[in-house]
């Protein structure tokens, strides 16, 4: 598996996250057969889909902590949905930089929630008077969570409001991306054991995700293996993720191209 360096936060600017981080006061869910996978500390907020489920948190992983938020698929308040039978893939949103949080893919790309003018803007005003005019927090027309379940992921940690050591490399970024989609994953599991099972998963990404999900992709194929194999895996809560397939935006595949 191919290594990665990751550029550092410094030491005061880590403190200023962990700081504010800590503020997050929020309900736990722990599995209630394990703490593998990690303890969650969440809250549901209703910001401009209130239709919608939305938990956003932290994955406490010892002591690494990954901020997440996540929106339930639109698809469910269909009258035609029916929650037993029918599924919805589940997507995991990686923004790149490195430490480029996802939550900047939420609010201004794909999310169901955009940060934009509160009346309509004539197409020829240049940005710095757009940025002058009232804006508000409006509902996307071209939200993801459309048809899908998505989350946002603020990782490597160390990226917006995840905090903790810092990973050195993609490899190791790999192995903490992997245990909070576990965490996620079991945790929608729990939460709603009347609905089908999600049946799809896939890793979506922009720009230095191009480094980012292969990698990760790749590690959750070693590590479904891993969980088919192994009991003990399996008894400690553990899961095979089953994923469908990848997507990258403008990735960065290669630094010499």
């Amino acid at each position: 598996m191919a290594e990665h360096q990751l550029p550092q936060r410094t030491t005061k600017e880590h403190a200023n996250v962990r700081r504010d981080a800590e503020q997050c006061t929020s309900q736990v869910f722990v599995n209630p057969a394990t703490r593998n996978p990690p303890p969650m500390r969440l809250k549901q907020p209703t910001l401009c889909d209130p239709d919608v489920r939305q938990y956003s948190g932290y994955v406490d992983l010892e002591d690494k902590h990954v901020f997440m938020w996540y929106f339930g698929s639109r698809a469910r308040l269909s009258p035609d949905f029916n929650t037993s039978r029918d599924a919805v893939p589940l997507v995991f949103w990686f923004s790149g930089g490195p430490g480029c949080s996802s939550q900047i893919a939420n609010w201004q790309e794909n999310g169901p929630c955009m940060y934009a003018p509160t009346k309509p803007v004539n197409s020829h005003l240049s940005d710095s008077l757009r940025k002058r005019l009232p804006h508000s927090v409006q509902k996307n027309p071209l939200a993801w969570n459309a048809i899908a379940d998505v989350v946002y992921i603020d990782q490597p940690v160390g990226t917006g409001f995840s905090h903790g050591p810092m990973p050195n490399s993609t490899a190791e970024a790999a192995d903490t991306a992997w245990r909070t989609m576990q965490g996620i994953y079991a945790m929608l599991g729990e939460k709603f054991p009347g609905e089908a099972r999600i049946k799809d998963v896939y890793l979506m990404g922009e720009s230095y995700a191009g480094q980012y999900v292969p990698i990760f992709s790749e590690y959750i194929v070693h590590m479904n293996d891993r969980v088919t194999a192994s009991s003990e895996l399996r008894e400690r809560g553990y899961q095979a993720l089953p994923l469908s397939g990848i997507g990258i935006g403008n990735g960065l595949f290669d630094t010499r191209l």
